[in-house]
């Protein structure tokens, strides 16, 4: 997922020169989006359901969210003070992507998780790819 964010973020930052900050914020949204829906696909694809799945993506984005705060935050704050995007890109992933598999685990992919599935989470994070 890191490689998605990181195109999403070339895209909008550097080809439709939108600012720093809400080009992180909307590819960090979308990154949840289809990070969410891959592991739905390959992990926890005995949710068959959509209204169960439109629950849980709800979950997902709700809880990342607060990840995405820090991450938008914590890159904006480096990239204000220096010409280091990449770097402020990169601290802004393992900010948000340690948060975001933390969290999602124990409150969104929870039962799946406490049944012993050995399944793992395939993408919770930013830091999947």
């Amino acid at each position: 997922m890191a490689h998605f964010y990181s195109a999403m973020m070339i895209v909008l930052f550097e080809l439709v020169a939108i600012n720093f900050a809400y080009s992180q914020t909307v590819a960090s949204l979308l990154t949840l989006t289809v990070n969410f829906w891959l592991n739905n696909r390959y992990t926890f694809a005995s949710i068959n359901s959509v209204k169960q799945r439109f629950a849980k993506l709800f979950q997902f984005i709700v809880v990342c969210n607060i990840g995405v705060f820090f991450s938008v935050s914590t890159a904006s704050y480096i990239n204000e003070f220096s010409d280091l995007v990449t770097t402020a890109v990169l601290l802004g992933i393992v900010v948000a992507g340690a948060w975001n598999y933390a969290v999602s685990r124990l409150f969104v992919w929870k039962n799946f998780v406490n049944r012993g599935q050995k399944n793992r989470l395939v993408c919770s994070s930013y830091l999947s790819s």
